[in-house]
């Protein structure tokens, strides 16, 4: 009877070591606050965000752990507060330079391809043109006018490529209205974007393969500056968190 008795006092202090534990790792970090661009998230009649990019965090900071609050943000604005500090991480955006110099990228969480989209194969000679500095100069020099939508991940990979006559578009549905009815020749989007685009609209276009580019978070540097530890935790959380399907 003591030894059962000794074995119930010992487990209790164990759960409440690990009550404790759990606790303090949770207090170790202030709430952070994440930027989502407001075409990436799902708004709940309850105000609350679904959606697989939301499991996806949850999952992460279960495991880290951590609170978090979500900030729905026209995509422009999101990126400009994030530079400036008011958000912590910018979830689900592609690796560049400029945003190396104020914040951290994480693990690639997935990638995306992005295309060159055409209404119709124009000539034999941009079906040849596979390599890309071929088909920069191509496009350069009959000064074709290719549309992206401004301040995406495509609209900064048109600009490193060195196209001149670059068009800064809205919305998908706006630079499908500027390709069919002449005022552009070509647009850049994501392969997935225009495969849903296609099936919703009983449309079919030409695409052509550019790039794949990695997608991840972004963790201001200020905010790992205070908690060094933060961005190892987080990548070890989302490596095991991007295995569970």
């Amino acid at each position: 009877m003591k030894s059962i008795s000794r074995y119930l006092v010992v487990l209790l202090l164990l759960v409440m070591v690990n009550i404790a534990f759990a606790q303090s790792s949770a207090k170790k970090y202030p709430l952070i606050k994440l930027a989502f661009d407001k075409e990436d998230v799902t708004v709940l009649p309850d105000g609350n965000f679904s959606g697989k990019a939301i499991m996806l965090l949850d999952c992460i900071a279960h495991k880290v752990p951590f609170k978090y609050e979500i900030y729905s943000v026209d995509w422009v604005k999101a990126q400009y507060l994030f530079k400036m500090g008011n958000f912590n991480i910018l979830p689900f955006v592609s690796k560049n330079d400029a945003r190396d110099k104020y914040a951290v990228f994480s693990e690639p969480v997935f990638s995306e391809n992005f295309v060159l989209v055409f209404s119709k194969v124009r000539n034999r000679e941009e079906n040849l043109a596979t390599d890309i500095k071929k088909l920069v100069s191509l496009i350069n020099r009959k000064n074709y006018k290719v549309a992206v939508k401004y301040g995406s991940a495509e609209h900064l990979y048109l600009t490193n490529l060195g196209i001149y006559n670059v068009i800064a578009s809205n919305s998908l549905a706006e630079m499908t209205s500027l390709l069919l009815n002449g005022g552009v020749n070509l647009f850049v989007e994501v392969l997935d974007e225009v495969t849903r685009y296609e099936k919703a609209h009983n449309i079919e276009f030409t695409k052509r393969f550019l790039t794949k580019i990695p997608k991840g978070f972004y963790i201001n540097k200020d905010f790992l500056n205070h908690y060094p530890d933060f961005l190892s935790k987080f990548n070890n959380s989302l490596r095991m968190c991007n295995r569970i399907k």
